[in-house]
């Protein structure tokens, strides 16, 4: 009992003024006063215990809220790059000229700007010929808004040539220097004796910081009046990664001016060939238009390729007939002033066939072109009849040589088994032909790497790159519908099971950053589920093969 109610129970019992019934009266209440004191004890002791737990509870909840906070800004902060990197892909797909490097630099000033770095100066992408010490400079100037292009002589000033060779050493070489007072009054009072832009802002500026990520021969770089954080630094060395794909269509284009000029001089002798091979590429870029808005991904360069190698063929077959032609009609002019006739009859027959086949040649590089502006305009979203196993075989086509064109290096074995009992299938296309040459690029790209990577091993395996398409039709069955399936298999690295069911998902990606928006799958899946009702399974060993079933249904 309580001390000070075991004092009063002493005083109450040596109290002899109280009769006993008045101390058993006193006594038990003062017993009932120590159990309820007992049990308020007892629930304070209890409520103590409660706050100290949920106190626990609290703190460890805030902090669990805190790193879910910061992992879901981390989130948006990634996907906030990857669509400021998607920007810089569109952009340059869209390059149709030299000079649209000019706009690269543009975007990605802005870009960076709008993703946190300040204080930039400029933006500039550096094309470096060792042969003649020089490099080609695209640059914008962010203060100015003005864009120049000058070829600079870098043997002209050590900062420049330290620059050149730190870049020549190959990809992924970095250059950074900082110049502040005479330094840097010094280099401004340089750039005013050359061709090179002298921007009037670095008179009053504290500091000049230049940070270059080298590609190779070319080399994409930031200026700016306040030294990078380190987390700006990379940030800059993911733009570098995706600026490689607006390099190549650089060279591309270049590469298509020097053709086209060859191609001028070639076919100026038979001028309607030539008239057909100009039309055929004024139809070809209206559909590299159409592909660059209707899907903002890397696959325009694959099939712009492919397009063009179906239509060299029937092209030079239109060029060697007619030269041909052009010596038997020379061999018929001698043969008839002779008076052989005869000679000369058989000469005009031989004439005939070679004209016979150059109208059947123009005629199939016509249907190439229709037949690639019908699979390549722009969706309307009508269904349409559509041969599957033709399409199918002509994405093969078409997604082979467009890897055959990127790099020359690249053989796979293409093995296809088409169902001939399926027939015209009502679809749309336009959206499936994507779906099949994401499908077949995806397994390219597998077969590829597989490769490159057993010739980098120091025991590298017999390995034939093997990729295969095939369609079959199941007939309907009990409270179930017919369905046509398109099979593509390739005996890749295969899919770790960790990641298969991320795979659909848009912007999941297993590629290098710059090689993939891991879009292609995720817009494959919304055109066979949304757009056709179907459905894309996936099965896949690792480190043996990968197979995407594409089920549509048959009403």
């Amino acid at each position: 009992m309580n001390q000070h109610l075991q004092k009063i129970q002493d005083i109450i019992e040596q109290n002899e003024k109280l009769s006993p019934d008045e101390k058993n009266i006193l006594i038990n209440a003062a017993k009932n006063l120590h159990k309820e004191l007992e049990i308020i004890s007892f629930k304070l002791d209890r409520t103590e215990k409660v706050k100290r737990t949920t106190a626990i509870l609290l703190e460890e909840t805030i902090e669990e809220l805190e790193q879910k906070r910061k992992a879901v800004e981390s989130q948006n902060r990634d996907l906030e790059i990857e669509s400021s990197l998607e920007r810089v892909r569109t952009a340059a797909m869209a390059m149709n000229k030299r000079d649209d490097m000019l706009e690269i630099c543009v975007i990605i000033s802005q870009q960076l700007q709008a993703l946190g770095v300040h204080e930039i100066r400029n933006v500039q992408t550096a094309i470096v010929y060792e042969s003649k010490h020089s490099y080609l400079n695209f640059e914008y100037y962010v203060k100015h808004a003005k864009t120049v292009i000058t070829e600079v002589d870098y043997a002209a000033h050590p900062l420049q040539e330290a620059f050149c060779k730190q870049m020549l050493k190959g990809p992924n070489e970095f250059f950074s220097r900082s110049l502040s007072g005479k330094e840097l009054e010094e280099w401004y009072a340089h750039q005013q004796t050359t061709n090179q832009f002298a921007d009037i802002f670095l008179t009053s500026a504290a500091s000049l910081n230049y940070y270059w990520y080298s590609l190779g021969p070319v080399a994409l770089g930031v200026s700016t009046y306040a030294a990078l954080q380190e987390e700006e630094i990379t940030l800059l060395k993911r733009f570098s990664n995706v600026f490689e794909l607006s390099y190549r269509r650089f060279l591309d284009i270049e590469k298509a001016e020097a053709q086209a000029q060859q191609a001028s001089l070639d076919l100026i002798a038979i001028k309607e060939a030539k008239q057909n091979a100009e039309d055929a590429l004024t139809k070809l870029k209206a559909t590299q238009n159409q592909l660059i808005q209707s899907e903002k991904m890397a696959s325009l360069g694959e099939l712009t390729a492919g397009i063009a190698h179906e239509i060299q063929n029937p092209l030079n077959f239109v060029n060697n007939f007619s030269e041909v032609s052009n010596e038997l009609i020379d061999e018929m002019n001698e043969e008839l002033n002779k008076g052989d006739i005869e000679e000369a009859k058989a000469i005009s027959k031989d004439i005939k066939q070679n004209l016979e086949k150059i109208n059947y040649h123009g005629k199939r590089a016509d249907a190439i072109v229709k037949g690639m502006l019908q699979h390549s305009r722009k969706n309307n979203g009508q269904k349409e009849h559509t041969d599957i196993n033709a399409l199918c075989e002509e994405y093969v086509r078409l997604s082979y040589h467009g890897l055959r064109a990127k790099d020359k290096f690249f053989n796979a074995t293409i093995k296809t088994t088409f169902d001939s009992t399926i027939g015209k299938i009502n679809i749309i296309p336009q959206d499936m032909g994507r779906v099949i040459m994401n499908l077949l690029t995806n397994a390219f790209y597998a077969v590829n790497e597989k490769a490159r990577l057993n010739a980098k091993s120091s025991q590298p395996v017999a390995y034939e790159p093997t990729v295969s398409i095939n369609t079959h039709s199941l007939p309907p069955r009990r409270g179930v519908g017919g369905e046509v399936h398109i099979t593509v298999t390739d005996n890749g690295n295969g899919i770790p099971d960790s990641i298969k069911e991320k795979i659909f998902q848009p912007f999941f990606t297993t590629k290098p950053t710059g090689e993939g928006t891991g879009l292609g799958l995720s817009l494959s899946y919304d055109i066979v589920t949304k757009g056709h009702g179907g459905a894309i399974l996936v099965q896949s060993e690792p480190g043996k093969y990968t197979q995407f079933t594409v089920q549509l249904p048959i009403p």
